[in-house]
């Protein structure tokens, strides 16, 4: 009888014991995870955060580091391309690289925006090795052309704040007429958009130097190799107040051959591409210059 009392009351105390564990506060991390399920959040979200950010960093990091690769193989050619002297030459080792980087739209860009920031001014070869480059390369599409232009963001304003430089405008004139000149028909159109011809045009200004507006100006003749460009120049020229060609005309009688050399260019566009009926008497530039 006792036996059976005793074992009643120990019954009735385990399960006091029970309610009264089951009535105890949960623990802190019970507590975290019933927080970050009521909220509908992962209580690993900060170490992802992390991670996110940790990769950006890394992607970022990758892609200034084959930035580098891709100026230096673009100098490399640069100075190797003055030493081949025949055309039975192997072209360089550097040049292959570039030619196989290209194959890519990706590639083909961050090359093309290498050979912009990358060429010097001071190096006569720069545009030759510009257009050699990029006769070389594969065709690029028209998400390509249409990524490049929106890059350079090319206005009458001028371009993007990263090519400001004097050399930096002329590698991209020397860019726009070779694209121009293979890009031939259709493609030469769309390329030439209304950004591209003001920032072209704008180039003109006599108060520019000589270089950048003597190879906007063989951009312009590639492009116009092209009827629907031709007449959408001219037509924009005719518009302006005064003609910025007849004005670089001007420049034939000085010192500076550079300056001569754009009044020469500039007096050859008005005889064969855009001439002007208003202009008093129309002589052939040949019929002008003194060339012996």
């Amino acid at each position: 009888m006792m036996g059976c009392c005793l074992g009643t009351c120990k019954t009735k105390e385990a399960d006091q014991s029970n309610i009264g564990r089951d009535n105890q506060s949960p623990t802190a991390d019970e507590a975290r995870r019933r927080s970050s399920h009521e909220r509908g959040q992962s209580p690993q979200r900060p170490a992802n955060g992390f991670s996110q950010r940790r990769r950006h960093g890394s992607n970022s990091h990758s892609r200034e580091s084959i930035q580098r690769s891709i100026d230096s193989l673009v100098l490399e050619t640069l100075s190797l391309i003055r030493t081949l002297v025949d055309n039975d030459q192997e072209p360089p080792q550097a040049m292959l690289t570039l030619h196989k980087i290209a194959e890519k739209d990706s590639g083909w860009l961050e090359v093309v925006k290498s050979l912009i920031r990358g060429i010097p001014h001071t190096d006569p070869l720069g545009p030759a090795v510009i257009t050699l480059l990029l006769d070389e390369f594969p065709l690029p599409t028209k998400e390509a052309l249409l990524e490049l232009r929106n890059n350079l963001h090319l206005s009458q304003d001028g371009a993007s704040d990263m090519y400001k430089w004097p050399c930096q405008q002329r590698n991209i004139g020397v860019i726009l007429g070779c694209l121009a000149e293979k890009l031939a028909g259709p493609n030469s159109v769309s390329l030439l958009s209304s950004d591209v011809l003001q920032y072209l045009i704008q180039n003109l200004d006599p108060k520019n130097h000589p270089v950048v507006i003597l190879h906007s100006m063989v951009a312009l003749e590639k492009f116009a190799q092209t009827s629907e460009n031709k007449v959408t120049i001219n037509q924009t020229l005719q518009q302006m107040p005064v003609n910025p060609l007849v004005t670089l005309e001007s420049w034939l009688i000085g010192e500076q051959y550079v300056k001569r050399e754009v009044a020469f260019c500039a007096r050859w566009c008005l005889d064969n591409l855009w001439p002007f009926i208003y202009l008093p008497t129309v002589r052939f530039t040949d019929h002008q210059c003194y060339v012996k």
